[in-house]
């Protein structure tokens, strides 16, 4: 597991592993408040993360 540098407003662990010739890879984000979190939201926080995993694919393959 890879530990992002903890942040002001939260802590995000990411994991990649084999499966099968695949790769998992699961992020999860622990926001301090509830208003960090809600913040994070309204900016977009899912859709960014979503890119981020499609932009991290083509770049694997390129690999």
């Amino acid at each position: 597991m890879v530990r992002a540098p903890v942040l002001d407003d939260r802590t995000t662990f990411i994991e990649m592993s084999d499966e099968g010739g695949r790769t998992r890879y699961i992020v999860c984000a622990l926001h301090w408040t509830e208003e960090a979190r809600k913040k994070h939201e309204e900016m977009g926080f899912h859709e960014g993360w979503g890119r981020t995993a499609v932009q991290l694919e083509a770049l694997a393959r390129t690999l």
